[in-house]
């Protein structure tokens, strides 16, 4: 129960609350494997995968066939690089059920790392779909797309990812790059040329703006961008302004500014108009309504920057 409780207070974002409740689940059986698996998610969300890793592992042998335990047990090892260990992980699941899918998926990203496309292809086959609408679906369906040079598909794929995370920086250059080589230049500038503009572009951003110009046979704007690239060094941090999609949010939540849905755009909105003074006494007033938000900490830690 007290698990339950904890997964609700941390879809409502109450991090803090969470973790007392998974205290005391843990409090009432330290064995229990549930209880150690969102113990595991909750350290990996705050401190990384290393830090998690013995959380689910003493999950893992207590509950050796626990799909669900094992399916985060796997995708924490591959983000730490622990292929073979990932790749044995995935194969038990597998005995341990034939159809379940996030098995044939993990297998599917390990291939897809390795550059066995056609192995990855055929194991997000073996998903039988589950993982189309998901982001890290979409994002491995769309790098396997382009590899084979249906750049058009691949174009598709991402540009539906980029519609469901429009400030994902690497489903943004995946997309420009996806753009340019199905030659669509034009899409390319109209999307990234404002970001490439920006004090803080990347040099891949501005590289990728700069060659969408050149297809264009517009070599005198596409000299600005190349230029800044190439003599681009550490970039500095500022503010990023909203997005289309926070703008919007903005608007929506008029009535209720300190909502927890339009606290980042608000935020983005103050800083990058140079308005701190207001962004910091925002940012206290969040805080003090979700008190138990560790992102909305983080949030009133960076106005205060």
């Amino acid at each position: 129960l007290w698990v339950d409780i904890g997964r609700l207070r941390y879809q409502a974002g109450e991090q803090h609350l969470a973790a007392d409740a998974i205290n005391r689940a843990l409090a009432i059986d330290g064995n229990e494997p549930r209880a150690l698996q969102f113990q595991a998610e909750l350290v990996r969300d705050a401190q990384g995968p290393a830090a998690a890793l013995p959380w689910f592992e003493r999950a893992a042998r207590l509950a050796p066939k626990d799909l669900a335990v094992l399916g985060e047990y796997a995708g924490t090892l591959g983000d730490l690089g622990r292929y073979r260990e990932l790749l044995g992980v995935a194969r038990t699941m597998v005995k341990i059920d034939r159809t379940d899918p996030r098995a044939y998926f993990l297998q599917a990203v390990l291939a897809a790392r390795a550059g066995r496309d056609e192995l990855a292809r055929r194991l997000l086959w073996s998903a039988k779909g589950a993982y189309d609408d998901t982001p890290a679906g979409m994002l491995v369906a769309g790098v396997l797309e382009y590899r084979a040079g249906s750049t058009e598909l691949a174009v598709d794929r991402f540009d539906k990812l980029a519609d469901l995370q429009p400030d994902n920086e690497t489903v943004a250059r995946l997309l420009g790059l996806a753009l340019l080589a199905d030659g669509d230049a034009s899409e390319v500038i109209a999307r990234f040329a404002a970001r490439a503009a920006r004090a803080d572009a990347s040099p891949y951003m501005l590289t990728l703006v700069g060659r969408a110009y050149e297809q264009l046979d517009r070599r005198d704007l596409a000299a600005s961008f190349l230029d800044r690239a190439a003599q681009a060094t550490a970039s500095r941090i500022s503010p990023l302004a909203p997005s289309d999609a926070g703008e919007l949010a903005i608007y929506r939540w008029g009535d209720d500014p300190t909502a927890a849905g339009v606290a980042v755009p608000t935020l983005r909105k103050l800083l990058s108009q140079g308005r701190t003074e207001e962004a910091a006494a925002y940012g206290r007033e969040v805080r003090q309504r979700f008190a138990n938000s560790s992102d909305i900490e983080v949030l009133s830690g960076d106005a205060a920057l």
